[in-house]
């Protein structure tokens, strides 16, 4: 047989040699790779990713915000270097934006940068392989792709919950529960973006990252994105001192910084370190010898005196943790050891720093604007803030005493007819007078058919801007639809939508002539570099609890269950009037709050011409006490499109009491559409004396209180009117093309979209959501989405800094103060203004029940509004607060927890308090997260005095909190009308605390968490059913957030 020749095919043995090969080499790379890791998610895919990718892009990151410490330093330098070894591609970004937005250095972008370049600086210095890594700016990388970038941020935000947002916040060193700005729900989302916009394979980053990196892959999983990246999670480097479990600048005595000198080094280990003899865990010094010292130099040499054993050498942490728990190895050795080590690495960064001009100027420049920030930690003005006050006419704030000419009172006058209210007049005749042609801000946002509150009302209204000489800009708010979930956040939908708009408006009349058109998508990727910069300096500058405040203008309530998206809604609204440069806002009075804050902002930057708001009247809907005309239910809104036995029949059962003017729809269309668009309103009647023409409103209103002017002759002069106006729309949408291709599409994807809408009870369609829903239904734990924030809040008259009571459109139920139909309704309140008392301190006594209105959605809320005295004052205030009834349960404000409901007494008997906080709820003892209690021996009282409080009588019909626990024990048992069971007395109660109380018992009364044994009497008619002696407990706790607050309430054995 002839030998093989050497231009034959491989054998099958070299193929799998190759192989093997191939497989060792992945095995390397793999080990190497994962060795940078304290934590790998998942293994199996960073295998499969080596085995097909030469180099994988590795993401790295970090925020310039101050000197840098060894774990930002040194740990970083080894970790890029395996990483590029193994053949990796690494991306560091510099994440500027992100210091801005975290007001490192007070937000000043142009000292962020300088801290940028002394970070790549000490990279340098230090030893970091820079073939194969790349430092990316985050400012210049989102400039130069925003048109990628910015889109997977908002979709991010719409298809992650608020809720599950702030769990990420430790990303950024703060906890869920701080004072939060709108800045770092929009960090989370940037930050969870950056990978999938750097095409990353690997994430390599801290342990306190780690959510916002699964965040990520969450995203990718929803989104059906392939190659998740692999996420590697490093050790966190503690700090020098006990407990320190992350090291921070914030104590520059517990901290190693890259350029310290060394006996800087040799006192801050020798001498502040906490390391305690032969104590492994919670050991900085030894974490330092095992994450830096062993991985730099793959030994560990400790010098000392031959009667301590002599010098030793360790090449693995083991033998010296071994040697350190048996006290072979002292303390004080190891200090002396680690920080020489610690010293030879640092040694070359000092030379550098020293004799390199760059890198000794940047080192002084940190210095220095560390000591100013030091000094001052306020957010400076930006340059972007500085440009700002070019925006518009440099105007004075006040025009008192201005003589105005002829013309200018002339476009004043027609101007300030379309507001009802003005922000503020004087401004308004200041800008008219010194600017030929101001700029005025109007939108929408396109969600579905169109109304007559849109569509006339706009019609009429920009038609009195142009003919007063301003220029109207007209923002297409179709990514705001997207970000609040319209027509499914499908962006194509939502640009028809937007289109057909476009074509009412043409029909109906507007006047094209200094009109303009603006799609925002369009504009904000045209001019990103100049709009996303303000929008994070307004989110930078409100809390969170601000922005949640203009929920309103999205049609949502504060209360709801939020998307991420619905934070960033107002602080984009709020820049697109400084985008727009615009000098006059006109919208409704919904989105009044937004605007508002568009001012505030001014006040901030110091900018002297603030945005004049024009906020022009809601109309109403058809039915009784719908204050906002509304699509979501057809038949009360009149429809630009309507064909006229539509109309005629919606005008014909509207709402409209006989003799009435308040609160009449009716008269509101003729006084905002008909007399605004005919100067007239004519009556025909030839029984009643004829026709007769009113020119103003006052006489029409007269007409009708009198019974002059009757409801039939009313509503059928307001048919003709509306008929008049909207014939032209429906012509043009009966004759033209395109208009009647719209029109088909818009009420197609209108019908599916109210279809979804009712089998999710009116939830958002989001994936999100429908998890929630789907969680909600099946019982399983869905963190976030589910547990729905509420907030408790007092109100002043007119003021509401609570929640929104009515949202969504639903009408308000005004209730009398009865017991016999109002009495739980009524009960749920007095909780709320109880918890508000517990938590604020104050006194505030129940007066009556104003009113309440439901939503029926996936959870049934109840909105609850009641008359309080503040008996300190003698004024009275409006109290709002929330129920919600989550599946089993009925939640009172954020987390006040009504779990006592008839139906559901025995199932609560048995169940822990877990079910109802979260597992890390901060703030509750064990104690109290057991099932509910038997009734205490009174050999338990005795044997554990200070744990119980028999409260004393006279303290018992004087504390509203007792009187009020009692009544909530007996509703749970009655559940319904309790007329035939008053009056309660209260017989005695004992109060139990897992803390003890001993210089004062009775502050058990005040306890955040408490147990109440509670003994009364229905004193009713004997022949009542509950009448007689009963018992309950009542379980009471708070996890310290305001408006959280738990109810658990179980009857004794004997009563059950």
């Amino acid at each position: 047989m002839a030998a093989p020749s050497d231009n034959a095919p491989p054998t099958q043995a070299s193929s799998l040699a190759s192989k093997l090969q191939i497989s060792e080499e992945v095995e390397r790379r793999y080990n190497m790779i994962k060795s940078v890791g304290e934590q790998c998610i998942n293994d199996d895919e960073l295998r499969d990713l080596l085995a097909k990718k030469a180099a994988p892009v590795c993401y790295d990151g970090f925020e310039p915000s101050g000197r840098m410490h060894i774990a930002q330093g040194l740990m970083k330098i080894m970790n890029v270097n395996k990483l590029t070894s193994a053949g990796c591609r690494v991306k560091i970004w510099i994440a500027d934006w992100f210091g801005f937005m975290n007001n490192k250095l007070g937000g000043d972008l142009k000292k962020i940068r300088i801290v940028g370049e002394y970070y790549k600086e000490i990279f340098q210095a230090a030893g970091m392989n820079g073939e194969n890594v790349e430092f990316l700016w985050s400012s210049d990388e989102i400039n130069a792709r925003g048109d990628e970038y910015w889109p997977l941020v908002m979709d991010i935000a719409c298809r992650n919950s608020l809720a599950k947002i702030k769990r990420c916040m430790p990303i950024m060193g703060h906890s869920e529960t701080d004072e939060l700005s709108a800045a770092h729900v929009l960090y989370v989302c940037m930050q969870c973006a950056d990978p999938l916009f750097l095409e990353a394979d690997i994430c390599q980053l801290g342990m306190d990252q780690q959510t916002v990196n699964l965040l990520a892959r969450d995203y990718c999983d929803e989104t059906e994105r392939g190659n998740k990246p692999v996420i590697l999670s490093h050790h966190m480097l503690p700090g020098l001192l006990q407990g320190q479990t992350k090291m921070s600048t914030s104590d520059p005595s517990s901290v190693i910084f890259m350029e310290d000198d060394e006996a800087e080094v040799n006192r801050k280990i020798r001498k502040k370190a906490f390391c305690l003899p032969k104590i492994v865990e919670g050991n900085p010094c030894l974490e330092y010898v095992k994450y830096i010292i062993l991985p730099w130099f793959s030994e560990f040499t400790v010098e000392r005196d031959e009667k301590f054993g002599g010098n030793k050498t360790f090449s693995n942490f083991e033998d010296i943790a071994a040697d350190y728990e048996r006290d072979q190895l002292h303390p004080t050795d190891l200090k002396k050891a680690l920080s020489k080590a610690l010293n030879k690495i640092l040694q070359p960064i000092r030379d550098h720093f020293k004799t390199n001009n760059r890198a000794k100027n940047l080192l002084k420049e940190v210095n220095n604007l560390l000591k100013q920030d030091h000094k001052s930690n306020r957010v400076v003005p930006t340059a972007l803030s500085k440009e700002m006050e070019a925006l518009s006419v440099n105007a004075p704030s006040s025009a008192s005493g201005l003589q105005m000419s002829e013309e200018v009172e002339k476009k004043y006058n027609i101007v300030r007819s379309i507001g009802e209210e003005c922000i503020q007049e004087d401004e308004l005749k200041n800008l008219l007078a010194k600017k030929p042609t101001p700029i005025c801000y109007d939108g929408f946002e396109p969600s579905g058919r169109m109304h007559i509150a849109q569509g006339v009302m706009k019609v009429t209204n920009v038609n009195k801007l142009t003919s007063a000489g301003c220029k109207v800009k007209i923002w297409i708010a179709d990514w705001f639809a997207q970000l609040n979930n319209k027509l499914g956040g499908d962006l194509e939908k939502i640009k028809v939508v937007g289109e057909y708009f476009k074509e009412i408006w043409e029909a109906g009349g507007m006047n094209p002539e200094k009109v303009e058109f603006l799609w925002a998508s369009d504009e904000i990727s045209t001019r990103g570099n100049t709009y996303w910069p303000l929008v994070m300096d307004i989110a930078r500058r409100n809390n969170l609890r601000r922005i949640l405040r203009c929920g309103q203008i999205m049609g949502r309530s504060e209360t709801e269950v939020l998307s991420a998206a619905q934070i960033l809604y107002p602080c984009m609204q709020c820049a697109d009037i400084f985008l727009l440069e615009a000098d006059i806002c006109q919208l409704g009075m919904d989105q009044r709050k937004v605007n508002m804050l568009a001012r505030e902002y001014c006040d901030d930057i110091k900018r002297k011409n603030k945005p004049i708001i024009l906020s022009h009247h809601m109309l109403p809907g058809l039915r009784q006490g719908q204050e906002k005309m509304s699509k979501s239910d057809p038949s009360s809104a009149i429809f630009m499109e309507d064909e006229e036995d539509a109309v005629n029949k919606k005008i014909s059962e509207a709402h409209c009491p006989e003799r009435t003017v308040a609160g009449n729809p009716c008269l509101e269309y003729v006084k905002y559409l008909v007399l605004p668009r005919f100067n007239e309103f004519v009556v025909e009647n030839e029984k009643n004396g004829g026709n007769k023409t009113f020119t103003s409103f006052e006489d029409i209103a007269a007409d009708y209180e009198s019974g002059e002017l009757s409801r039939e002759d009313l509503k059928k002069a307001l048919i003709k009117a509306l008929n008049i106006m909207l014939q032209p729309v429906r012509h043009h949408f009966k004759t033209n093309e395109r208009a009647k291709n719209l029109l088909k599409q818009v009420k197609v994807w209108k019908g599916m979209a109210n279809k979804e809408s009712s089998e999710l009870g009116n939830l958002p369609t989001s994936p999100m959501a429908k998890r929630a829903r789907t969680c909600e239904t099946t019982g399983e734990r869905l963190r976030g989405p589910v547990r729905v924030p509420r907030s408790i809040g007092l109100t002043n008259r007119g003021l509401a800094y609570g929640f929104d009571l009515y949202y969504n459109d639903d009408p308000p139920t005004l209730v009398p103060c009865t017991w016999s139909k109002n009495y739980g309704i009524g009960l749920y309140g007095r909780i709320g203004l109880q918890c508000y008392n517990l938590q604020k301190g104050t006194n505030l006594k129940f007066k009556r029940l104003e009113k309440h209105s439901t939503k029926d959605t996936s959870f049934f809320s109840l909105y609850i509004t009641l008359e309080a005295t503040d008996p300190a004052t003698g004024s009275v205030c409006s109290f709002q607060t929330q129920f919600g009834d989550a599946g089993r349960r009925i939640s009172l404000g954020a987390r006040i927890t009504w779990l006592t409901l008839a139906s559901t007494i025995k199932q609560i008997y048995n169940q822990p308090i877990d079910d109802v906080w979260d597992e890390d709820t901060p703030g509750i003892n064990e104690f109290y997260k057991v099932p509910m209690p038997k009734w205490f021996s009174d050999e338990a009282r005795e044997r554990d005095s200070k744990k119980y409080y028999v409260v004393p009588e006279s303290e018992l019909h004087d504390n509203d909190w007792l009187q009020l626990l009692m009544e909530v024990a007996f509703f749970s048992k009655a559940d319904r009308c309790l007329d035939a069971y008053l009056p309660l007395e209260l017989k005695n109660v004992v109060v139990e605390t897992f803390e003890d109380y001993t210089t004062e018992p009775s502050e058990k009364l005040k306890a955040d968490n408490a147990i109440f044994y509670i003994s009364y009497k229905c004193c009713s008619d004997p022949s009542t059913p509950l009448a007689g002696d009963h018992r309950a407990i009542v379980r009471k706790t708070m996890d310290g957030k305001p408006g959280h607050m738990c109810l658990e309430v179980a009857l004794t054995k004997e009563q059950e």
